[in-house]
């Protein structure tokens, strides 16, 4: 009896078996049926009608079109079309609504797992990696780049691979702008570029341009941000997209803030603000959030306020870059407040983030935030050890971009040099008539090859002795800032010392001490670099006059004069080229009278190659100064300058010059000095 129980249970698990491979076999026929069918025309309209309005920058019409394909594909039960439309609704709605747009996007790598749709993989990977780079998750983005790229190099060559592939060096490009590595992200862009062009692909192409003039900003070649703003600006008008409206008002609206023209820099933001609000792009956060900035930058607190509080609504969670930005502006604003303890509160923050996101770049800008603030405080210390952070940061990233540019070099190379052997196996198998000439042509090449590699190694033996006569040359640059340094401080501190024993005013001593401390942090930061912007030697010539002033009292007076033409932040000098010489005015020119006639002159002159700076002084003059000081052949103001002039006539390859005069020599009338400057602009 248990035998038949068992044989009826056994046969009843063979059956069931046969049931459920047969019921597995009809639903794969019937997923691969519905995978085959063939598209309605209908249907390959809609699909075309989404692939041109994808980037167009009109959302609205968009989801109303990928809605009709979406009902209609399920009606034809066409699931690789129903994996696109859903895929394209994804990434759409990504932007503004993150949760909503990433649930479509899973449900479009369903359904492309489901027929083995391996291009609507590829798409859903690579929106991700955009998903999570929009919002910080660079590892997450690194993770979906990296898989999409590879179904992508898996596809026969085509229109639709050149267009993916475009796409791919685009993402990598924003990816390592992200990251600071803006040598990477240019390399990236322009080949985004070159695929568009080459086929065809025009609105996509300025797209990638917008990209190519964002890093051109970022790498400071302003002139040419400008210009690849303008042009993209232009065809957007011309053909309605209002995303890549709204981004090129930014880019536009930065530049002038750079040059620090912040009435014009609000226009293009309001024009931006207009274009995102009237069709609901994704910029608006980005364009509330740049606003607000305008306004720290015009020191209007209520103003920036009001415009940080809309862009921070939009931020979730999930948005760290803005979130690490909103706390670096609301840091600013505390600080003009003169709030530093909630502005300290808000930059640390900034660093925490940045630091456990690993965003460099935002990290040094956070640094840097934060040194000023503590400075501002008067927390010079510090102030003093956040620079020190900000600056070895900076090396850092700039390694990196140096080390960028070398590997797309080498890639270059190399890529040249196959092309190249190609060409060259070509030719001779066309050639290869007889085994004479085949012998004569090897030869001819082996000869060239050889003449080729002696000249290569003697460009490179000439390369090496340059770089090594422009290292020893720097390094003597170096020493000569090294030297004045001492000196300065020599004078200065005999300085402080004078004014402790003579004045009796403890607050006015204490004020010295204190602008003696923000002076010697300046100069600090000036030793290890082999050149300044004009506007931060004219900064430091205004500290050290204002505090000599707060030494000497009304004994002397100053006048800076800058042409507004001059655009001194670009125009780059050796560093504390000018103090010597305003100091031996102020310490020997005036040191023996009383009067309160003294008058220090500084005028700075552009020509088209050449930065004239004259100092001029109505003191003693020069030949009394030196004759009073015995040190007509010891004067080493004048020996250090005259020797960084050589070294900076080496470097640039243009004359660098001084000429002193004693005012007496030009009219008995009249006593002082003239100092004029002769400096190539760099």
């Amino acid at each position: 009896m248990k035998n038949c129980k068992s044989q009826a249970f056994i046969a009843w698990l063979r059956m069931a078996r046969c049931m459920a491979v047969l019921l597995i076999s009809l639903c794969s026929l019937k997923s691969s049926a519905l995978a085959q069918q063939e598209t309605s025309t209908e249907l390959k309209q809609l699909h075309g009608l989404v692939n041109r309005l994808l980037n167009a920058g009109m959302p609205d019409s968009l989801n109303r079109v990928i809605s009709m394909g979406r009902e209609l594909a399920r009606e034809e039960g066409n699931i690789k079309e129903l994996a696109y439309f859903t895929y394209t609704l994804g990434s759409s709605l990504r932007y503004s609504n993150e949760a909503l747009g990433r649930t479509y996007l899973d449900s479009a790598l369903h359904f492309s797992r489901l027929i083995d749709y391996d291009i609507g993989e590829m798409l859903v990977y690579s929106s991700l990696g955009n998903s999570n780079r929009n919002i910080g998750q660079f590892d997450s983005a690194i993770f979906y780049f990296e898989k999409s790229h590879e179904i992508l190099l898996r596809q026969p060559d085509s229109f639709q691979k050149s267009r993916g592939l475009a796409n791919s060096h685009q993402s990598l490009g924003l990816l390592a702008q992200d990251k600071g590595d803006f040598q990477t992200a240019m390399g990236h862009f322009v080949q985004a570029h070159k695929l568009s062009i080459d086929n065809n692909l025009i609105q996509l192409g300025n797209f990638y341009k917008y990209s190519i003039a964002k890093t051109n900003y970022n790498l400071r070649e302003f002139d040419k941000a400008r210009q690849g703003f303008e042009e993209v600006y232009a065809y957007a008008d011309s053909a309605g997209n209002s995303q890549l409206m709204a981004w090129t008002s930014i880019g536009l609206a930065e530049l002038a803030v750079t040059k620090k023209d912040y009435d014009a820099g609000l226009v293009f933001y309001h024009q931006a603000l207009n274009i995102a609000r009237t069709n609901g792009n994704t910029s608006l956060r980005e364009v509330l959030f740049e606003t607000g900035r305008l306004f720290i930058y015009r020191e209007e607190t209520d103003s920036a306020r009001h415009y940080l509080a809309q862009a921070a609504e939009l931020a979730g969670p999930e948005h760290v870059k803005t979130h690490i930005k909103l706390n670096q502006a609301y840091a600013q604003v505390f600080a003009l407040e003169e709030e530093y303890t909630l502005a300290i509160e808000k930059v640390n923050e900034a660093i925490k983030i940045a630091k456990e996101e690993n965003l460099s770049g935002v990290l040094a800008q956070s640094l840097k935030l934060a040194s000023d603030i503590y400075v501002s405080s008067g927390d010079y210390k510090t102030g003093y050890d956040y620079f020190l952070d900000y600056d070895q940061l900076q090396d850092s990233l700039f390694s990196k971009e140096n080390l960028s540019s070398i590997n797309a070099l080498q890639l270059e190379y190399e890529t040249d040099l196959k092309n190249q052997k190609i060409k060259d196996l070509q030719l001779l198998a066309l050639s290869q008539t007889s085994e004479l000439s085949r012998k004569n042509q090897l030869l001819v090449v082996g000869l060239i090859a050889a003449v080729l590699l002696i000249l290569l190694i003697y460009f490179v033996y000439r390369q090496r002795i340059t770089n090594a006569s422009n290292n020893e040359i720097l390094a003597k640059q170096r020493l000569s800032n090294a030297q004045l340094n001492p000196h300065f401080l020599y004078n200065s501190l005999s300085a402080i010392q004078k004014l402790v024993l003579d004045n009796k005013d403890a607050v006015k001593t204490s004020r010295y001490v204190a602008k003696f401390s923000k002076l010697t942090r300046q100069m600090l930061s000036f030793t290890e670099k082999e050149s300044i912007s004009l506007s931060s030697e004219i900064e430091f010539l205004k500290n050290y006059l204002d505090l000599q002033k707060l030494r000497f009292g009304d004994k002397f007076e100053y006048d800076i004069n800058v042409p507004e033409e001059i655009e001194s932040e670009f125009i780059s000098i050796p560093p504390m080229i000018t103090q010597p010489f305003v100091e031996n005015a102020l310490e020997h020119g005036f040191a023996s009278r009383t009067s309160a006639e003294n008058k220090l002159r500084i005028s700075i002159a552009e020509s088209k190659n050449e930065l004239t700076i004259l100092i001029e002084d109505n003191g003693v003059g020069i030949d009394s100064s030196l004759e009073i000081e015995k040190k007509k052949e010891k004067s080493m103001a004048i020996r250090i300058t005259k020797d960084r002039l050589k070294f900076l006539s080496k470097r640039t390859g243009k004359p660098a010059t001084i000429d002193i005069a004693d005012l007496s020599r030009l009219n008995p009338e009249t006593t002082g000095t003239r100092i004029q400057l002769n400096l190539p602009i760099q």
